[in-house]
């Protein structure tokens, strides 16, 4: 005995039977469509990741927001993408820590769920996981979630081309530590993160890897 496995899909009364069919095909190529953008956009992500300059601006939000200031000795140390606002550490990368803290900054209260390398927030992590179906909270995506909020605030091409200083000015509401931010929060200075950036960029140009 043969066993019939897929999607049931009950049509109302009196829909002809070559219109079922069109609506099955139809149906189906949508939900393959889906997979296509899916994928075209891990792929975007994935091609930006080996852009020096976009290396070099991931280095600058994990400096800036604390991640590689104190937990590794070097750039792209794995603890860096182990830690956790304000200034804990998570354990493993199975999944998002999902854990609200709070903490004083300039005597107010600040609660977050900010964690790893790029301080991603809880809503934001679970939202672009469910987007490019992402498995874990590994180092790969992280890196590949800070460069899809990159291209999410049409910050890509000025990365690419040097423009740092209007790549910041579109990031500083993802990033609050970045200048113009209007969260409040204390902020680095423009100079001080575009001297990071450049010398990252021409680290990574000259084939260097962290």
């Amino acid at each position: 005995m043969g066993y019939q496995v897929g999607l049931q899909v009950r049509f109302p009364v009196g829909v002809p039977g070559i219109c079922r069919g069109l609506l099955l095909v139809a149906m189906f190529f949508g939900a393959c469509g889906a997979c296509k953008t899916q994928d075209k956009r891990l792929r975007e992500c994935e091609v930006a990741l080996r852009d020096p300059s976009v290396q070099a601006m991931l280095d600058v939000i994990a400096r800036s927001e604390g991640a590689e200031t104190w937990a590794s000795a070097r750039w792209g140390g794995i603890r860096s993408y182990l830690v956790r606002y304000p200034y804990g550490t998570f354990v493993g990368f199975q999944e998002h820590p999902h854990e609200k803290i709070c903490s004083y900054i300039l005597g107010k209260k600040v609660c977050s769920t900010a964690a790893g390398r790029y301080q991603i927030l809880a809503a934001t992590w679970d939202w672009i996981r469910k987007v490019l179906k992402l498995k874990d909270f590994s180092p790969r995506n992280q890196d590949i979630v800070a460069v899809f909020l990159i291209i999410e605030k049409g910050a890509l091409e000025d990365v690419k081309r040097g423009r740092f200083e209007t790549a910041v000015n579109k990031l500083n509401r993802v990033w609050p530590s970045f200048p113009g931010s209007p969260y409040g929060q204390p902020t680095k200075k423009m100079a001080s993160l575009k001297k990071i950036f450049e010398e990252r960029r021409l680290f990574y140009s000259n084939g260097g890897r962290r």
